[in-house]
C-alpha cells in the first residue's frame, strides 16, 4: 500500500498511518515519530 523508499521510511509511514486514524495533522504527528512535516511531504510527492 505505501510504497516508499529511503532512510525514514518508517517514521514516515508512522506519521501517515497515525494522521489519518486519528484524524489529525501530519505536522502534530510527525513530532511525535521524529520527523520533519517536510520530510513526510517529500516522501508523499515521489
Amino acid at each position: 500500500m505505501l510504497n516508499f523508499q529511503g532512510e525514514k521510511v518508517d517514521e514516515v509511514a508512522k506519521t501517515l498511518i497515525s494522521a489519518c486514524l486519528w484524524n489529525d495533522s501530519v505536522e502534530n504527528k510527525s513530532r511525535a515519530y521524529d520527523v520533519s512535516p517536510q520530510t513526510v511531504r517529500n516522501y508523499v510527492e515521489k
